[in-house]
């Protein structure tokens, strides 16, 4: 009975030690199995170069007068219809207050400014809920578009600064009209007299920043908008890329003291 008992303690001994083996063998295994991190050295250019920031946005009308109705109101008249174009000035509509059982004097809406009527969501005859809107009057002499930077591209742009975009297959070229620094936004104006250019979505467009000292890359490296890279002496760290030129992407932070990096992929 002793000697059975030696046996089996012996066994769980030799089953603790082969699991122990085992797990380190895994563990050996499943480094071997990690893939490497691939190392590509990459030339970094010290100079003084035309960049551009692209960027994408919406082109929206450069005034919008939006009517709502402050009070429970019924539509007694509606002298337009959508797509009118309407003077400053001009009557669009006649409503009347409901309180209880107690209609008033009639509230005439006229218009604030030249422009197109759009988007009417109600019918003569309708009660309208306090809040509900009724119509937009849109000014589309001039066109607007804002765009969101991020903070290193806001330091490259400054007021009046060329714009070139792409809108409705043609090459619209104006310039940067107001900069709001705090909020990483610029704001574009678009001079549309004939009335040719339409609200539209997702323009393509590029700012023209002049010429500007720092490091690049070549531009056939750049992976999306931000890469890991390595120095010679084995700091890693993420640059990203503000503007670019033709052939080359303007590196940030900048890195003037280096000819080489390790891009890893």
């Amino acid at each position: 009975m002793h000697l059975k008992i030696i046996n089996i303690f012996f066994l769980l001994v030799l089953l603790f030690f082969l699991g122990c083996k085992k797990t380190e063998q895994n563990k050996a295994a499943n480094k071997e199995d990690k893939p490497k991190s691939k190392l590509t050295e990459a030339e970094i250019f010290h100079e003084t170069l035309e960049i551009y920031i692209p960027f994408h946005s919406d082109l929206r009308a450069g005034q919008v007068m939006e009517i709502t109705v402050k009070q429970n109101s019924k539509l007694i008249a509606l002298l337009v219809d959508t797509g009118d174009k309407v003077k400053k000035g001009d009557l669009v509509a006649s409503l009347m207050k409901i309180k209880g059982n107690y209609e008033y004097t009639p509230i005439e809406i006229y218009t604030q400014f030249d422009g197109v009527v759009s988007q009417i969501q109600h019918h003569v005859g309708s009660i309208i809920p306090a809040g509900d809107r009724l119509m937009l009057i849109k000014d589309l002499s001039y066109m607007v578009a804002n765009v969101v930077l991020k903070p290193e591209q806001m330091s490259l742009v400054k007021k009046h600064s060329k714009v070139v975009m792409q809108i409705q297959d043609k090459e619209i070229t104006s310039s940067i009209d107001r900069i709001e620094r705090k909020k990483n936004e610029i704001q574009i104006i678009v001079g549309n007299k004939e009335r040719y250019l339409k609200e539209q979505k997702d323009i393509e467009g590029k700012i023209l920043c002049g010429p500007i000292q720092g490091s690049y890359l070549l531009k056939k490296y750049v992976q999306g908008d931000s890469m890991q890279v390595q120095l010679a002496e084995g700091i890693k760290f993420y640059i990203s890329f503000p503007a670019f030129t033709e052939d080359k992407a303007l590196i940030y932070p900048p890195i003037p003291d280096q000819d080489h990096l390790l891009l890893i992929e």
